[in-house]
C-alpha cells in the first residue's frame, strides 16, 4: 500500500526512514588582531584592554611570537611549534623561541568574553621576521593599526599596509599611540590632521590615544564595540586547536550599533518632571527652541593669520614631538634653508632680501 501511494504522489517524501537534525554549528568570537611596527604601543595597549599587565612589555619581550588570548579564568597557556602541535606552557620565558609559531594563553578579562585578541610582533622588530606575524592575519576578523604619536603612518607602515589581506580593509581602525609625550594640544591637533590627511583613505577610524590614561583606552575599547558589532559574518579562518582550548565557553556578541535618532527639542527639567507637559512636533525647518536663553558669552576672538615664515616652520614641524635640542637646530636649519630658497612675491614681504644684509 505504501508502495502504490509512492507511485502515485511521487512529490511525497519517503518518511519511513527517520532524518537525524543536522546541528547548527555555534558561532564563534570575533578575533581582534593588533599589529604595528616596533615599539608602536601594542602590548600597552592591549594590557589596558584586559585591565592588568598580562603581556610582558620590556626589551625582552619583542621576542616572543603571536599570542592569541582567550576567555578563560584558569589563566592556562599553550604554545603551538610549527608543525602546529599544541603543548603546555608553563612560563612564557621559558618558550622555545626558534620552534613556537604562536601562543595561546586564557584571561578573565571582561572583554575576552566578546572577542579573541591576538597580540603580534613589530612589523620592524628586527629579532622577528615578517612571518612570524603576517601568518595570523588570516586567522583575523578585525585589525587595529598601532603608530607611535612622535613619527606617526611613516613610510614603511604604509609599505605594510599596501600588502594587507583584502577582506581586513573594510573598517580597520588606526591607533595613534603615545599621545602623552606630544607637548601640547597645538601639536597634537596638528598631528591628527596630518594623519587623517595621509591615512583618512585607508582608515574610516582614526583615534589618538595616552595609553597611560584609562579614559583613552576606554575609548579604544568602545570603538572596537562598534566596529565588532558592524561585522555580520566572521572572515578569519578556523582554528581547531583555538577552539578545543576555548572548549564550549559561550559566545557574547558585541550589540550592533543604534540607528541614528533624529534630534528633538531640548527641555529643561522642570518640563521634564511635568508628567502632562507636551510639546509640538518640531521639523527640521524650525530653529532650535530652549526653555530659557543662553548666557550672553563674549564673541571668540579669530586668531590672525600666521606670516609666510610661521606658515613654513608649521608645515616643516607638522607631526613631530622635539625630544632634544639637536632636532629644534636640525628643523631650524631646515627652515632657514627653505626661506632662502624662495623668492618673495607680490602678496609677501620681502623678508628674504632683508636678511641678506650683513
Amino acid at each position: 500500500m505504501n508502495s502504490l501511494r509512492k507511485r502515485e504522489r511521487p512529490d511525497l517524501p519517503d518518511l519511513s526512514k527517520a532524518q537525524a537534525p543536522q546541528a547548527t554549528p555555534k558561532p564563534r568570537k570575533l578575533r581582534v588582531l593588533v599589529a604595528g611596527e616596533f615599539s608602536a604601543g601594542k602590548t600597552s595597549l592591549i594590557n589596558g584592554l584586559l585591565g592588568e599587565k598580562v603581556l610582558p612589555s620590556h626589551v625582552t619581550a619583542t621576542a616572543l611570537p603571536p599570542i592569541w588570548l582567550v576567555r578563560g579564568g584558569d589563566r592556562a597557556q599553550l604554545w603551538i611549534d610549527k608543525e602546529d602541535v599544541a603543548r603546555p606552557l608553563s612560563d612564557l620565558a621559558q618558550l622555545n623561541l626558534e620552534k613556537a609559531r604562536y601562543c595561546v594563553i586564557a584571561h578573565n578579562a571582561p572583554i575576552l568574553d566578546r572577542i579573541d585578541i591576538i597580540d603580534t610582533p613589530g612589523s620592524s622588530d628586527p629579532n622577528m621576521p615578517m612571518e612570524s606575524w603576517q601568518r595570523m592575519l588570516r586567522y583575523a576578523d578585525l585589525v587595529i593599526w598601532c603608530t607611535n604619536a612622535t613619527q606617526a603612518w611613516r613610510q614603511s607602515e604604509k609599505a605594510v599596509w599596501d600588502e594587507m589581506p583584502e577582506a581586513l580593509l573594510e573598517q580597520p581602525m588606526l591607533v595613534v599611540t603615545h599621545g602623552d609625550r606630544l607637548p601640547d594640544e597645538r601639536t597634537r591637533a596638528r598631528l591628527m590632521r596630518r594623519v587623517e590627511r595621509e591615512a583618512g583613505e585607508v582608515f574610516p577610524t582614526i583615534r589618538l590615544a595616552a595609553l597611560t590614561e584609562p579614559s583613552d583606552v576606554a575609548q579604544i575599547a568602545r570603538e572596537i564595540e562598534r566596529l565588532v558589532g558592524q561585522i555580520d559574518q566572521p572572515t578569519g579562518a578556523a582554528n581547531e586547536i583555538v577552539a578545543k582550548f576555548v572548549g564550549e565557553r559561550d559566545v557574547i556578541a558585541f550589540p550592533k550599533p543604534r540607528t541614528p535618532v533624529k534630534p528633538r527639542r531640548l527641555r529643561s527639567a522642570r518640563l521634564i518632571k511635568a508628567e502632562s507637559a507636551e510639546l509640538p512636533e518640531v521639523t527640521d525647518a524650525e530653529p532650535l527652541i530652549l526653555d530659557s536663553p543662553l548666557p550672553d558669552y563674549p564673541p571668540a576672538e579669530t586668531a590672525p593669520m600666521p606670516g609666510p615664515a610661521r606658515a613654513l616652520w608649521e608645515e616643516l614641524t607638522a607631526g613631530y614631538a622635539f625630544t632634544d635640542a639637536a632636532d629644534v637646530l636640525a628643523h631650524v636649519e631646515h627652515l632657514l634653508d627653505r626661506l632662502d630658497a624662495e623668492t618673495p612675491t607680490e602678496s609677501e614681504p620681502a623678508y628674504a632680501s632683508k636678511r641678506t644684509k650683513p
